[in-house]
């Protein structure tokens, strides 16, 4: 795993860089929000520690950027000083965790920690649903048609009379699709 730490202080980014190192997390630190958006990104799981206050601009206006972008990476903020509208507004935007400097080792720990497992949960899930499109994608317009009824629970017999097919037929469909889909039950 990644980790990707934003803050203009120098011995605050060390300090935070030699913690995470230390835990087998690889980290790239970056001064400012647009060095991160322009950096090229290692693949796998990652997350973003990011000052509140950076020199171009707050962190919530690159919190926003990255979420306009697409990015689904999950962030943890740091900040000196903030009041709770701060931070609530970069929670309602996303953020795991929100803590105040000076940091506790092991609550910065936990908070990457569970930033870092989220990124690796939310990365299988869309794997498995990328694969499920890619499946899906493959299948007829008929096919498509039977696998909506079937989904929703109707019965081979309503799937057929809705359709205008015979049950026979709806059965062929299911076995298609149960294969073509790599379903092992529905």
């Amino acid at each position: 795993p990644t980790v990707f730490i934003i803050d203009d202080d120098s011995v605050v980014a060390s300090q935070i860089s030699g913690l995470i190192t230390r835990q087998g997390w690889r980290v790239i630190t970056f001064r400012t929000g647009q060095e991160f958006l322009t950096a090229q990104k290692p693949p796998g799981p990652a997350c973003l520690v990011l000052e509140a206050t950076l020199p171009d601009g707050p962190g919530l206006d690159l919190q926003r950027q990255l979420v306009a972008l697409g990015a689904e990476l999950p962030m943890v903020f740091i900040a000196r000083r903030a009041d709770i509208d701060d931070a609530l507004e970069v929670m309602r935007h996303g953020a795991s965790d929100f803590l105040l400097k000076p940091l506790r080792e092991r609550e910065l720990l936990d908070a990457v920690g569970r930033a870092l497992e989220h990124d690796r949960d939310a990365r299988a899930k869309r794997a498995v649903l990328a694969r499920l499109l890619q499946r899906e994608s493959r299948l007829t317009t008929r096919e498509r048609a039977v696998l909506a009824q079937i989904v929703n629970g109707k019965p081979n017999k309503q799937v057929a009379a809705e359709l205008g097919i015979a049950v026979g037929t709806v059965k062929v469909f299911r076995r298609r699709l149960m294969k073509k889909m790599g379903a092992r039950s529905l």
